[in-house]
C-alpha cells in the first residue's frame, strides 16, 4: 500500500521517472499521469470542487468496493477527470509537475489537519472523509506506480 502521507517516499518513487517513460499499459505519459494524481489530490483537498455524478447508491457501492475491500483499481479504468484527446500540460515538464504534486500533497496533509472532520466529493463515490481519501489515494497511486514500473 502507498501512503500518500510519507511524502519523501512518494516524491522519490516519482522522481525515478524520465519524461519518454513508457507506461506498461495505457497512454498516458509520465508527466501526465503526474498532472492526474495532483488532480485527484486538488479534488480530496477541495481545491478543485467537482459535483458527484453517480446516484447516491451508484456512489456507495463503487466505495463499499474501491475503499473498503483489498480490491485494486483495474487496468484501463477510465478516470472521469482526463479528458479526452491529447494531454494539455499544466506545467512545463516532469520535473515540474513533480515538484507541483508534492505542493499538493503537503497541502492536503495540512487542511485534513487543520479540518480533520471536512469531507470532499469524488465525482463517482461521493463525499469521502480523510480516512477514506488516504485508502482511495493509495490505490490509485499504487495502480500508476504499477502502470509506470516504479512501485
Amino acid at each position: 500500500m502507498i501512503t500518500i502521507s510519507n511524502i519523501d517516499e512518494t516524491i522519490d518513487r516519482l522522481n525515478k521517472l524520465q519524461a519518454d517513460s513508457k507506461p506498461l499499459w495505457g497512454g498516458m505519459t509520465a508527466q501526465q499521469m503526474v498532472e492526474h494524481l495532483a488532480t485527484t489530490i486538488k479534488i480530496s483537498s477541495g481545491k478543485l470542487a467537482l459535483q458527484q455524478r453517480t446516484t447516491v447508491e451508484e456512489g456507495n457501492a463503487i466505495k463499499a468496493q474501491m475503499v473498503y475491500t483489498d480490491m485494486e483499481f483495474p487496468m484501463g479504468l477510465k478516470s472521469p477527470t482526463i479528458p479526452d484527446g491529447p494531454p494539455v500540460y499544466e506545467h512545463e515538464d516532469l520535473s515540474k509537475a513533480v515538484g507541483a504534486l508534492k505542493l499538493e500533497l503537503a497541502d492536503f496533509n495540512l487542511r485534513y489537519r487543520e479540518n480533520p472532520d471536512i469531507t470532499h466529493v469524488h465525482p463517482r463515490l461521493g463525499a469521502l472523509t480523510h480516512a477514506e481519501w488516504l485508502i482511495l489515494h493509495g490505490k490509485h497511486f499504487k495502480h500508476h506506480f504499477k502502470q509506470f514500473d516504479i512501485l
